[in-house]
């Protein structure tokens, strides 16, 4: 069945991008008060070590929920490149039960690789930074984070599964259901005198919330718990070995781009720590925090029409897919210009109000807003390239991060320009060739210029707002 997208859904879509962000803003002045600062900085480093952990999935998230969005539109065989294009809106359970068992069997080795090498080498390095804090409270708060991180990536096949049947509304509730959950209990568990132990134990039950939620809006779902149970087939070892074999070959690619992308956003405060101190390492943290929800916010229109290109796609609707490219390129662009003017002018004065002695500047706030406007761009035609499953930019992506990275240490570690060394390398490394590169790609195969693109893509806002609003 083809996949359209629904005011609920976009509604709901932005809730959850805000429930994260919002979550993770409103945690922060809490994080500010009941903390120190070196604890603070301890704290975004564990947030650095969970969105590395993210890396160990191997790009199986995007490429199992753009395989179900295949299914769930019609399609009866799966391609390890480009798209086997539907036949009809029924769906083949067949398959779908098939991916389901691959999803469980991938991320159950998934869990237990991440939970080895966090609580070994993780620990190493966690230990090293932290060494100028006495106690052990840092220490046990690092060891109930390791355990929310294996939690979380063993059941994260449910957020594949909702995002591929379309259910944008469902996996965005379960996401503002969580992130309240986890947010009402940082706060008692910091009133209580918990410390970093309380932040690691409500990300604990984030996960754990959000998981159990996931799983049940995803069996009542158009009933697709019943029909699958009415299914009389089981896949064994030979099946999933099959359907593995087909995932895999974009799979790992997908996983060398978000190992990519973890090195060009994320290595910064890594770097930082290791030649800043945990103060400064906060304060760069929070300038790419706040930018980053921004620029987040900004690209929820996208990832809510994601599903709907990809059944576009597998539909051979070239039409659709113009429009609602141009549609969500568009509004990216429009919300970030004026995200990027808000952040900047209003961000560091709210920081020194909840906390005066971190002091960030606005050129550095106005440099990784810069960035990470850079990051989700490049990633809008990106992405439209894997919605027809072809991850052809992923060497482009890893030869880009380590150059990143390169320039982050040489920068910020040899020449000792701190915070904008790490700023100016990562704009410099994606200016070089990923920014302007695949658009010119996407553009040339949507037989359309940017120009074409921002025209298009303003006259369905009128039509989705202006003109409905009148």
């Amino acid at each position: 069945m083809k996949i359209k997208v629904s005011k609920k859904d976009v509604i709901w879509n932005y809730a959850g991008v805000i429930a994260s962000l919002g979550s993770n803003l409103l945690m922060l002045p809490i994080v500010l008060y009941f903390l120190t600062g070196a604890q603070v900085g301890l704290w975004y480093v564990f947030q650095s070590m969970a969105s590395l952990s993210t890396m160990f999935d191997f790009g199986f998230t995007p490429t199992f929920s753009r395989n179900v969005a295949y299914c769930w539109s019609g399609t009866d065989k799966l391609k390890a490149e480009d798209v086997s294009y539907s036949c009809g809106d029924k769906v083949n359970y067949h398959l779908f039960k098939q991916i389901i068992y691959t999803c469980k069997y991938i991320y159950l080795l998934i869990s237990l690789v991440v939970l080895i090498g966090f609580s070994s080498v993780g620990t190493v390095y966690v230990f090293h930074v932290s060494s100028a804090l006495s106690g052990y409270g840092h220490k046990i708060s690092w060891g109930i984070w390791c355990i929310a991180l294996f939690l979380n990536l063993y059941y994260g096949y449910f957020a594949s599964l909702l995002k591929g049947v379309g259910a944008v509304a469902e996996s965005n509730k379960g996401m503002v259901f969580a992130r309240l959950a986890q947010f009402v209990s940082l706060i008692i568990l910091l009133i209580a005198g918990t410390g970093l132990i309380g932040v690691s134990i409500s990300y604990l039950i984030y996960g754990v919330v959000l998981r159990e939620i996931y799983r049940y809006y995803f069996n009542h779902y158009n009933d697709i718990g019943d029909k699958l149970k009415k299914t009389n087939y089981k896949p064994d070892k030979r099946d999933i070995w099959d359907l593995f074999k087909i995932i895999w070959h974009n799979a790992w690619k997908e996983g060398a781009v978000s190992l990519a992308n973890y090195f060009c956003n994320q290595m910064g405060t890594i770097v930082s720590s290791l030649y800043l101190s945990l103060e400064e390492t906060g304060i760069y943290s929070m300038g790419v925090q706040l930018a980053s929800a921004m620029v987040t916010f900004a690209y929820a229109m996208y990832t809510s029409y994601q599903p709907s290109i990809q059944s576009a796609i597998s539909n051979k609707d070239d039409e659709t897919v113009r429009k609602n490219f141009s549609y969500t390129v568009f509004i990216y662009i429009v919300i970030v210009i004026i995200g990027a003017v808000v952040l900047i002018s209003a961000g560091p004065v709210l920081i020194r109000i909840v906390k005066p002695e971190m002091n960030i500047g606005r050129t550095v706030l106005l440099g990784v807003t810069v960035y990470q406007f850079i990051l989700k761009f490049r990633n809008c035609y990106t992405s439209y390239l894997s919605n027809s499953n072809r991850i052809i930019y992923f060497k482009a992506f890893m030869v880009f991060a380590v150059v990143c990275v390169g320039l982050e240490f040489l920068l910020c570690g040899v020449f000792n320009m701190g915070m904008w060394g790490l700023v100016a390398a990562q704009i410099i490394s994606q200016l070089v060739y990923n920014f302007w590169h695949w658009p010119l790609v996407v553009h040339k195969e949507l037989k359309m210029s940017f120009i074409d693109l921002i025209k298009l893509g303003y006259s369905e806002t009128r039509k989705k707002f202006i003109r409905k609003s009148a």
